[in-house]
């Protein structure tokens, strides 16, 4: 009995040693004389048993979150404080679930937080630290989803249910700061939305190409589903799309295939499927065609819808080189056959295929030249295209036996001055 007695003792002098501890503090905070109010509450935290005293927690929160005030800290020094004050009153919510203390300064010291938090993330940009501006967006957004979780309401700003900004500010920064893996979930949160406009659209193309270099096809997919369903007009989508399956050619080919037959007014998907196939023809990289004939057909065939849909003159260029190659491989095939009589038959069925592909190229090649002479300013690159094109047609009409028209288009290519 004596020993429970002499504990009982013991405990109430403790309570009340905790007491007036917490007095003490209280009256430090209330005379603004924060310094020693922290000297205090780190002391009284550092007892075992006053850690699980609530109140303590909510003075260390309020006494930190003003010492983070101070102008004459660090940014590192301002946030460090301001992260342990808002962790304080977080573990002050653990221990109370009234929350009185909180509830009697209206939660401002939240508001607090977040606007602090938001600035020293701004600051932290404008001096060229993402990093440093990602960690501190981050925290201003722990603690907005704080606020609104819990319905706190102030009339100085009214938080949304999600804050696309914001949300955007930690995205960009993580991914400034060459740190795409942290980026990615935030940018997720805006595409997952479905949130649309001109400055959100990076977050859907940021997160199909993480999830391209991760292997990750299936999600790669479905974000650029949801793409679609935001940015409906957007070739881009098709063609990241075709780019998951660049690496195997036939399940390229059929995904294009797939793409222009759902969208047959598409110029981006036309030509960048023409440039595929003419690559696999006549570029040194690549898979070569099995169907070489059958492939020079469907090249033909893509070329003439990109020309139906293109605004420039690229598709019409591509589509004059294809032809101008078309008519030189029957052309070696021409004189391979020589004078023999015993391949006069087939050097006449040559003939007819070559003049056609001949004539067949000249209609882009002038239709080409029309349109970079129709160009207020024409740079050494549309020179050149226009020097090539000259070329080709001085090569046709002299196969075709027209010498005359041959040399003046010789004389046009002559002309052309490169600077």
């Amino acid at each position: 009995m004596k020993k429970i007695f002499l504990f009982a003792i013991i405990a109430s002098l403790s309570m009340s040693a905790m007491s007036q501890s917490m007095k003490e503090i209280e009256k430090m905070v209330v005379l603004q004389k924060f310094d020693q109010a922290k000297t205090l509450i780190d002391q009284f935290l550092a007892v075992p048993a006053n850690a699980e005293k609530a109140d303590g927690w909510y003075y260390k929160g309020r006494i930190y979150n003003v010492l983070g005030n101070d102008t004459s800290l660090s940014s590192a020094a301002k946030f460090n404080m301001k992260e342990q004050a808002f962790d304080a009153f977080k573990k002050y919510q653990d221990l109370d679930q009234k929350q009185e203390l909180l509830d009697d300064e209206k939660h401002h010291s939240f508001l607090e937080l977040y606007a602090a938090f938001y600035d020293i993330g701004a600051a932290r940009y404008n001096t060229q630290d993402p990093a440093g501006s990602h960690q501190a967006f981050k925290k201003a957004l722990e603690v907005e989803e704080l606020i609104v979780k819990n319905n706190y309401k102030y009339s100085e700003i009214e938080f949304g249910a999600f804050d696309t900004t914001l949300v955007m500010n930690v995205a960009v920064t993580a991914d400034q700061a060459k740190n795409r893996a942290a980026a990615i979930p935030y940018f997720k949160m805006i595409a997952d939305r479905g949130i649309g406009g001109a400055s959100n659209q990076q977050s859907y193309e940021i997160v199909i190409d993480y999830l391209t270099k991760q292997g990750d096809t299936t999600q790669a997919v479905a974000y650029i589903d949801k793409a679609r369903k935001v940015y409906p007009t957007n070739a881009l989508w098709d063609d990241l799309e075709v780019k998951l399956s660049s690496g195997n050619q036939s399940v390229m080919f059929a995904k294009y295939e797939d793409l222009i037959a759902k969208n047959p007014k598409s110029f981006p998907l036309a030509y960048n499927y023409a440039v595929e196939i003419y690559n696999s023809l006549y570029g040194s990289k690549g898979e070569a065609p099995k169907d070489e004939m059958a492939a020079k057909n469907k090249l033909t065939e893509i070329l003439n819808i990109a020309v139906a849909n293109d605004e420039g003159h690229d598709a019409q260029s591509l589509l004059t080189n294809h032809l101008y190659n078309v008519f030189a491989d029957y052309n070696q095939e021409y004189n391979k056959l020589g004078t023999a009589a015993a391949n006069a038959k087939k050097k006449a069925e040559v003939k007819k295929l070559m003049d056609a592909a001949g004539d067949a190229a000249i209609v882009p090649a002038k239709a080409v030249i029309k349109a970079v002479e129709a160009m207020p300013e024409i740079t050494n690159r549309e020179k050149a295209q226009k020097k090539t094109i000259y070329g080709f047609l001085v090569d046709i009409y002299s196969i075709k036996g027209d010498a005359k028209t041959s040399a003046d288009y010789e004389a046009l290519r002559k002309a052309v001055v490169m600077q």
